[in-house]
């Protein structure tokens, strides 16, 4: 004899754990249930996500935290489906994105954090820049000038053909963070590059810089975060102090 459940009882919430980040496997059914109870989405032990289900997160209609960094391989379309969400997103367990991958979640609207990543070519980090929102790529411990150029470009830094760079239209409405804190050192070529970003800029790893470095870097528009950096040359010290909004120690 089947027992039913009693008015308002729902079985599937027997179904999942309390410790969500537990969970490796998970059907669309149990994702309605977990997106119900209107919590951060914590699943760090999925290593695999259907595109229904990831449709289903996003879906979500409120601002709310998923964490999926038990994911080491993600598929365009479900990079797509999960791109729809409007919030934040962490993809931790990622350790390189592809182009594709990239075009998809380019289209995420809220923060997205990508710090397992360890290597990016530049053409599918231009269009990692084009995201709207917070980006966290702290797994990168080199960039190159190249790359430094095409992540510069995140919250549109570079005017359009035919915009000059005082043009009203040039200037940033909202102020996305991009966070590079896996850097520990940098070329003067490469902190030329990014001293032309506009936004929010950490670069909390970096433990040294050179006079060079620094003369890029001070051109940065916007709040530039050098936390580890705490006791710079004088000459360093000196020209950082050109621009108020960075952020020593």
């Amino acid at each position: 004899m089947r027992i039913l459940p009693e008015m308002g009882e729902d079985p599937m919430h027997d179904c999942l754990p309390q410790n969500t980040n537990a969970i490796t496997t998970l059907t669309l059914e149990q994702a309605e249930v977990l997106i119900s109870k209107g919590e951060y989405v914590l699943l760090n032990g999925l290593q695999t996500l259907s595109k229904e289900v990831a449709g289903a997160f996003g879906n979500i209609d409120d601002w709310r935290t998923i964490q999926l960094d038990g994911l080491i391989t993600l598929p365009r379309d479900v990079a797509a489906a999960l791109a729809m969400y409007r919030g934040g997103l962490s993809l931790g367990g990622l350790i390189t994105v592809s182009f594709d991958v990239a075009q998809a979640l380019a289209e995420h609207e809220g923060g997205l954090s990508l710090n397992g990543v360890t290597s990016l070519t530049p053409k599918a980090a231009q269009t990692l820049a084009e995201h709207g929102g917070d980006l966290s790529l702290n797994g990168l411990t080199k960039l190159s000038p190249k790359l430094a150029e095409a992540l510069a470009r995140h919250c549109g830094w570079l005017p359009a053909d035919g915009v000059e760079d005082d043009d009203d239209e040039a200037e940033l409405d909202t102020e996305w963070e991009l966070s590079l804190n896996g850097l520990r050192t940098l070329t003067p070529t490469t902190a030329a590059a990014l001293g032309k970003h506009r936004g929010s800029l950490r670069l909390d790893g970096l433990t040294s810089l050179s006079l060079k470095a620094a003369i890029g870097l001070v051109k940065h528009e916007g709040v530039l975060s050098l936390k580890r950096l705490a006791k710079p040359s004088r000459q360093v010290a000196e020209v950082l102090s050109g621009n108020d909004d960075i952020w020593i120690g």
